[in-house]
């Protein structure tokens, strides 16, 4: 994922996680012809990419990249990221942002984000679930943020 983001820095990339034990992913595959733009992608590879990995994996979910330039802004959806999801169905944000220094390195966070370095690149990457609160009356549509660990 942090690669894909990398790749077409300053715009977003696009792609899917997918798993074949259930809460482990395995692979993620970037869709490489994405429409892209600085703050929107779009693509319609997941129709084809969804064929084929029936073979050896389940999709787990999508994931994106959103490009930042302040040093420490909160990772969230976007707008149309909450539109454009299906209540229950999560997806991952990789924020990412360049920097002048040349760091590496890989640790969780305490928010169960996941930050990273690479290079002049840094990057946060966060799950989020879209849910309606099943006591909220008005049946408001929000995001929940899903932990995510590192496994080693």
């Amino acid at each position: 994922m942090f690669l894909s983001a990398i790749e077409v820095f300053p715009k977003e990339c696009m792609g899917c996680l997918c798993h074949k034990q259930k809460n482990k992913i395995e692979v993620a595959i970037p869709y490489q012809y994405a429409k892209r733009k600085t703050e929107e992608v779009y693509s319609t590879s997941a129709i084809m990419f969804e064929g084929l990995l029936g073979i050896h994996f389940k999709k787990t979910c999508d994931y994106h990249s959103h490009t930042r330039t302040a040093k420490r802004e909160v990772v969230e959806p976007s707008e149309t990221d909450i539109q454009g999801l299906s209540t229950g169905m999560m997806e991952v944000i990789v924020q990412i942002r360049r920097t002048t220094s040349v760091k590496h390195y890989l640790r969780c966070n305490p928010g169960e984000t996941i930050s990273m370095s690479w290079g002049r690149y840094r990057g946060i990457i966060a799950a989020f679930i879209r849910i309606i609160n099943p006591l909220d009356k008005t049946k408001t549509v929000y995001y929940k943020r899903v932990g995510l660990v590192l496994e080693r």
